[in-house]
């Protein structure tokens, strides 16, 4: 009877301890890190301790940054929807269609540039493209789901 009450509080703890791992990584999860902090690297790239620290604690996103334009001629806009969303508009001569561009988790628009200039296919094809940044990326307005710094 006594092992029953072993197993019975360790698998509480244990069920414990997992929620408060999955606390931190919601938490890091929803909020960018200071701009003073870089972004984790990736698992091969840490040691011991700090692959540790990431499997415990969550890793680290700085708020992404733009740190380039498109070549093509663009024009900067902003959607509004319950936040502002901020868009590069590349217009075509002729448009038959319209390309939406979205960056993945802790990246921003500047990321698809390559992307969409190797797919130059796009407005030369009478496609306008346009490279949007996600809510809470760079310039975009903060709402309640990533509060970020």
């Amino acid at each position: 009877m006594k092992w029953k009450k072993r197993l019975l509080w360790s698998a509480v703890l244990i069920l414990v301890m997992m929620n408060i791992v999955a606390a931190f990584h919601g938490y890091k999860f929803t909020h960018f890190a200071d701009s003073s902090v870089s972004k984790t690297p990736k698992p091969v790239k840490l040691t011991t301790p700090q692959l540790l620290g990431a499997l415990l604690f969550g890793v680290s996103n700085p708020r992404p940054v733009n740190t380039k334009v498109p070549s093509l001629p663009y024009e900067t806009i902003t959607i509004p929807s319950n936040v502002k969303l901020e868009c590069w508009m590349i217009k075509a001569d002729s448009a038959k269609g319209t390309v939406l561009m979205f960056h993945g988790f802790s990246s921003c628009k500047a990321s698809m540039i390559t992307k969409s200039e190797e797919l130059v296919i796009f407005p030369r094809a009478g496609h306008d493209d346009y490279l949007l940044n996600n809510k809470n990326e760079w310039v975009s307005e903060v709402d309640s789901f990533l509060k970020g710094k």
